[in-house]
């Protein structure tokens, strides 16, 4: 069985504020498609890396004091947008996600237990309360075989509002792992 030989290569997953196919209210599918229209917008002015750059020197300097530790994370956050391909990708993946919710929901639903430690982090900020509680119980549902996380003060980016949740939370599958 093709899950099966894939599932012994993985032996334990973090998911960091995973999206599920039963969440898609208007209000976010309306937001989606302007951020991505101004973000087209921006790149084609050629605007975009100067905000984006603006806003990694911010992101770099609330995770480390290290500057070049800063730069890396800088030069990585604008490595990933400057190209057109980057713009054209994030288009083709909302149109994929949204016209694909009926496999996914058939997958999810034929899918087997984990077989391996998890870890589901939640975020707690970034959307109105009603949307962010759908959310997080959507997670809680995927992590129904697994470990449900929420992690206060932290953004859908939990890797980069609240890092040290992210560690803890793949430090804890390693030590189950071994």
């Amino acid at each position: 069985n093709h899950w099966h030989s894939r599932q012994r290569m993985i032996t334990g997953l973090v998911l960091v504020d995973p999206a599920h196919e039963e969440f898609q209210p208007r209000f976010a599918t309306v937001a989606e498609a302007a951020m991505i229209r101004v973000l087209a917008m921006r790149q084609a002015l050629g605007l975009l890396e100067k905000s984006v750059r603006r806003s990694a020197v911010a992101d770099a300097r609330a995770l480390t004091d290290d500057p070049k530790t800063q730069d890396l994370l800088v030069d990585a956050d604008v490595a990933g947008w400057a190209h057109r391909q980057q713009m054209r990708t994030v288009i083709a993946e909302s149109r994929l996600t949204a016209a694909q919710v009926p496999t996914i929901r058939r997958l999810r639903a034929a899918a087997p237990p984990f077989g391996v430690p998890v870890v589901v982090l939640s975020a707690t900020v970034g959307l109105p309360a009603g949307p962010r509680a759908r959310w997080t119980a959507l997670q809680a549902q995927i992590a129904a075989d697994a470990e449900h996380v929420v992690v206060p003060d932290a953004s859908h980016y939990i890797h980069s509002s609240q890092p040290a949740a992210v560690t803890k939370a793949v430090l804890s599958v390693v030590d189950r792992v071994t």
